[in-house]
Order: C-alpha cells, then structure tokens, then sequence
C-alpha cells in the first residue's frame, strides 16, 4: 500500500509526515503509553529521564495572544529574579514569542541544568522591556 501510494498517488507526498502519521496511527491502537518520538521530542524525553533538564519556575498560558506568566513557583530562578504573574513574555534568547506556540515557548525556556536562558518579557506600568537572565 505504502510503495503503490506513493508512485500513484495524484499529489506529491511529504514522506516524513506520511511516515509518522502512519506509525502513529498504528501505535495508537496499542496501549496510552506507547509513542513514536522523532529526534527533538527524544532528546527532551532523554534530558527529563536523566534528570539533565532544568527549568526557571515559571508557569506560562496565551492570554490575548501572547504568553504570559501565570505565576512564578516559590523559590524558583523566576521568583527571586523577580518575574511577576501577569509579565508578558516577549523573548526567550532572543527569539520573538509573538507568534511562538506555548508548546514552543516552553521548550525553549527549557533546557540543560546549570545553563542560562534570557526572557524579555513586558511588564504593566514599564516603558521599556525587562531582561532576565535566569539559570536554570
């Protein structure tokens, strides 16, 4: 079926995609836990596993289409940096978040233990943007 698809198929095929979705689709009649990953999500499922991965403390949500901070956990590298519930995040290492998925955002604010991550973020009643340098 896979060959005769995609020597007849009447558009072209994106073959990573289809193979996924193929595998997903297989695995998803096996039991919750089961996944395929592809290298990016294996590599942040390995980091988490091995204990090698790091946060700063922050928990994150869209509100009005931008990713704000909900809420800073208690003794964090966010609380003490003094990043506040209601801080717009603007930036994470430069990286624009306008546009970014929350999905997105969160993997780049996470990251190996001990290394430092930059987020801008906007704050209610700040003429300019706040830059936090945070060790996660």
């Amino acid at each position: 079926v896979y060959k005769y698809l995609i020597t007849h198929y009447v558009d072209d095929i994106n073959l990573e995609k289809f193979t996924k979705m193929s595998i997903d689709n297989m695995l998803s009649e096996l039991d919750p836990y089961t996944v395929y990953l592809v290298d990016d999500q294996k590599s942040g499922l390995d980091m988490i596993t091995n204990g090698k991965y790091g946060g700063v403390g922050i928990q994150i949500g869209k509100r009005d289409d931008v990713i704000t901070v909900i809420a800073p956990t208690e003794n964090s590298p966010a609380k003490r940096a003094g990043i506040l519930a209601g801080d717009v995040l603007i930036k994470i290492d430069g990286k624009v978040t306008e546009s970014m998925s929350m999905d997105d955002a969160a993997k780049l604010i996470r990251g190996k233990k001990g290394t430092k991550v930059i987020l801008s973020i906007e704050r209610f009643n700040e003429d300019e943007p706040i830059d936090f340098t945070l060790t996660r």
